[in-house]
């Protein structure tokens, strides 16, 4: 949602959209991948792949959180 919020308020419905494009995209992926991978490599490889996917979103989220662009009035972003 980081991204979301550093957009400018004309753009927070495209990108809002885009969101939750990708985030229903990777569950309809992820999913059944890590289940494959449960079943060929183990449940303890499911943690270890989720914890590595964890770790990059969270480096990601912080990034963003110190890079984040406020809107001025008139919607268009400030940095």
């Amino acid at each position: 949602m980081e991204a979301v919020g550093s957009t400018s308020p004309r753009n927070r419905g495209l990108a809002m959209g885009i969101y939750t494009a990708f985030l229903d995209v990777a569950m309809a992926l992820g999913s059944p991948a890590l289940g494959w991978v449960a079943d060929r490599a183990g449940l303890s490889v499911v943690f270890v792949i989720s914890a590595g996917v964890t770790f990059c979103t969270t480096a990601i989220a912080l990034h963003l959180a110190s890079t984040r662009i406020e809107a001025t009035a008139d919607g268009y972003p400030r940095r």
